[in-house]
């Protein structure tokens, strides 16, 4: 069978085929220079001395040291996600969960917070402007997550994504630095049963949604750890450190037994919370998140508006696309094309090849992007890894940059359903698409990210543009123009914006609006054509996480920005000027990106 799917912090789910419920998993990680794990990330804090008297430096050297400083204590805040951003200095760490560890990183945030304010932007350059603008966000952005959101009392997911992104964080990498990432491993194995203790503590009253998605996602954990991980010690030949990592991962699968049993007998019993964000909660989220002035009132009114409206439309466009694939037959049995038109196990990989060689060329010949000059080339999966495609880039600290695609191939010993079901997961159609939002868009912006000239502008991503700057590249060239696979491409890309929508107007009716879960599974059954089962697990994956509307509104957002600098520079208009604009900086959040482009008065957002 493959691999059993285990949830990640920085996992993304792509739709490769068109029917709900195949979808790649794609793990962007940045796992690369292993090597000693000593307590000093690079860039480390300025070193201490009589020389290093703030008072003399000025304003925009106060705050390159500000963000330095930052970057270092965040990372010893969270080492999961700091391996990620390629600061190496706590692999061998879990985050520290404890409601005196949330205490002391409040109290840290605020007194950046204290510090930006003797920083006043009129004392800068335009460039470090930028920088404390968002230091400034990303600084209350994290405050408001502990302070008032508070996912570590609420939110059991939460710790069994800390764990087991913690261990697929240490997977992917060169082969030859396997030992030194199992030493961090078998780390941070022997810290989940600390995790869990925490979580026995502090979590109070989470949704039964919640709870019970938890259980499923640690049921999965387990099976990676008991079935999958021990695969990747056979590469190692280190008799010493594979009896370690036994032992530590023997101590680690006690830990998930005995906290799914709390789960299953203690907490699921007294899980009566709400699974709703709240509107208030929702709409500062947004507001910091995306560096929005709006009133949230305001904002609430826009989002509303613009997603009805777009909604409509995109389903409008969508039923299109499936008639002139499908005449005369519904939506579904257009999808259903899709799917059943997928290569063989034997022409897989080269079909994969194929679809990313294409996304390269189309890219390319319509001047939209300066791309990498090589094109990747797809690799069989390990089989210590998981999921159906697998994307490793360097996260943006990684001091050098490196990018794999793999993909699983077939298993001759799978039975004939789950081959089946293997290959229809990579449509032809889809594919292409696939190949656009991944291995193209997404390493872009990642490169972007790493040569972007500041610590803020790599550290301060933004998921609004991360996610909808994909989409908003795959409508361009499948909207615009014949592309490879038409109509098909382009029903496939339909499909993929109408989800998009439905799982934005899906979060303001459920986080904001007060909706049932009930109502948004009817909206993806009615809208999206999902069968009943699908459109309810779509609806609680939307109840869970609510910024799943980060794709829609990024796409949205930048298109209209691609409409507002296109009428300003009229004849002069370049697309591909404007995406290195886009670029420029990394990723930013969609309202300073809108200033930085178009100005000081920039206009709306939406």
């Amino acid at each position: 069978m493959p691999p059993a799917r285990v949830p990640s912090a920085r996992r993304v789910a792509v739709a490769l085929g068109c029917c709900a419920g195949l979808v790649v998993s794609v793990l962007a990680s940045g796992c690369r220079q292993w090597g000693t794990h000593d307590r000093a990330p690079a860039p480390s804090a300025p070193p201490d001395g009589p020389a290093r008297d703030a008072a003399a430096l000025d304003s925009n050297a106060r705050l390159d040291e500000l963000a330095s400083q930052y970057l270092a204590d965040t990372a010893a805040a969270s080492p999961v996600n700091a391996t990620w951003l390629g600061v190496h200095g706590w692999d061998d760490r879990l985050d520290d969960t404890s409601a005196a560890a949330q205490a002391r990183e409040a109290g840290r945030l605020r007194r950046v917070l204290e510090r930006l304010e003797e920083l006043p932007a009129r004392g800068l350059d335009a460039e470090h402007r930028l920088d404390r603008a968002l230091l400034e966000r990303h600084a209350r952005l994290a405050l408001f997550e502990v302070t008032d959101v508070q996912a570590l009392e609420h939110n059991p997911i939460r710790y069994v994504s800390i764990a087991s992104s913690g261990v697929h964080e240490l997977l992917l990498g060169e082969l030859d630095t396997l030992p030194d990432r199992l030493r961090a491993m078998v780390g941070r194995l022997g810290r989940v049963r600390p995790l869990f203790d925490e979580a026995r503590k502090n979590l109070s009253n989470p949704s039964e949604l919640h709870t019970r998605r938890a259980i499923e996602l640690l049921q999965s954990t387990r099976a990676f750890l008991a079935e999958t991980l021990p695969k990747v010690v056979v590469a190692v030949g280190d008799d010493r450190l594979v009896a370690d990592f036994r032992a530590a991962q023997g101590d680690a699968l006690r830990a998930i037994d005995d906290t799914l049993n709390f789960f299953q007998k203690d907490l699921l019993a007294r899980s009566h919370g709400e699974v709703a964000l709240g509107a208030a909660r929702l709409l500062e989220r947004l507001r910091l998140r995306e560096a929005v002035d709006l009133p949230p009132d305001a904002l609430l009114a826009l989002l509303v508006a613009a997603s009805d409206r777009e909604l409509k439309a995109a389903q409008k466009r969508f039923e299109e696309a499936a008639k002139v694939v499908a005449p005369g037959r519904t939506p579904p049995d257009a999808l259903r094309l899709l799917d059943d038109d997928h290569p063989t196990a034997e022409q897989l990989l080269p079909a994969v090849q194929q679809a990313v060689e294409q996304a390269w060329a189309l890219v390319q010949a319509r001047h939209l992007l300066t791309l990498p000059p090589e094109v990747p080339q797809v690799q069989p999966m390990p089989p210590f890894l998981w999921g159906y495609a697998l994307v490793d880039a360097a996260g943006p600290f990684e001091p050098r940059a490196s990018y794999a695609l793999y993909v699983d191939p077939v298993n001759p010993s799978w039975d004939r359903k789950t081959k089946d079901e293997h290959l229809r997961a990579f449509g032809r159609a889809p594919m292409l698409l696939f190949a656009v939002h991944e291995p193209l868009a997404h390493r872009v912006h990642a490169e972007a990210v790493r040569r972007s000239p500041s610590t803020m502008q790599r550290l301060g991503v933004a998921g609004a543009f991360t996610e909808g700057f994909p989409r908003y590249l795959g409508q361009l060239l499948l909207d615009e123009g014949p592309t490879p696979g038409d109509p098909r491409a382009r029903l496939a890309q339909r499909r993929e914006v109408l989800l998009s929508w439905c799982r934005l107007v899906a979060s303001l009716r459920i986080h904001a609006l007060g909706a049932r879960l009930d109502d948004a599974a009817k909206l993806f059954s009615d809208v999206a054509w999902m069968d009943d089962s699908v459109a309810r697990r779509e609806a609680e994956r939307v109840a869970i996480d609510p910024m799943t509307l980060d794709e829609a509104l990024g796409l949205a957002a930048l298109l209209r920005l691609r409409d507002d600098y296109a009428r300003a520079r009229g004849e002069a208009y370049s697309p591909a000027a404007l995406h290195q604009a886009m670029l420029a900086h990394g990723t930013l959040p969609l309202a300073l990106l809108r200033r930085q482009i178009l100005g000081a008065d920039p206009g709306p957002l939406l």
